[in-house]
């Protein structure tokens, strides 16, 4: 008869929380034993119990000199947060500026009277329009001319 398979989830019971905690306690600590042997790294483990009771394992020394060696490394190598900030705020007021150039030079490939600010802005919408007008009359003409 096999087990049963349970849900992950918070014991209500602080009884039986705290009576689990206990049973697997003791499994973490071998298991983190273990892997510290086959994988000869340093293991740090700190637990708390549900009545707030410390339970710490260290595999190699004291686990406060495997948490300093944590605690030593810089930001980037442990996860941490990025000192790098001011630098990557440039790149995005950079990188803002250029979609904002961006839209401003679609808005004259894309007219929208609405829109319009300026009469100069105005004048390039009409501009834009005509030209290519122009130019398509201008090859339909001499399409037509060939063929005659």
């Amino acid at each position: 008869m096999g087990r049963k398979k349970l849900t992950m989830r918070l014991i209500e019971n602080p009884t039986s929380r705290q009576l689990t905690y206990t049973k697997h306690k003791e499994g973490i600590i071998k298991k983190a034993g273990e892997l510290a042997v086959l994988c000869g790294t340093d293991v740090a483990l700190i637990m708390f119990a549900p009545s707030g009771r410390p339970a710490s394992f260290a595999s190699n020394g004291r686990i406060e000199d495997i948490l300093l060696r944590f605690v030593d490394r810089p930001d980037e190598l442990r996860g941490g947060p990025i000192n790098h900030e001011e630098e990557l705020e440039e790149k995005l007021d950079k990188l803002t500026r250029k979609q904002r150039e961006s839209q401003e030079k679609m808005r004259y490939y894309e007219p929208n009277v609405e829109k319009t600010n300026s009469a100069l802005e105005a004048g390039v919408y009409q501009q834009f329009l005509t030209n290519p007008d122009i130019k398509g009359q201008t090859a339909r003409q001499s399409t037509l001319s060939r063929k005659d």
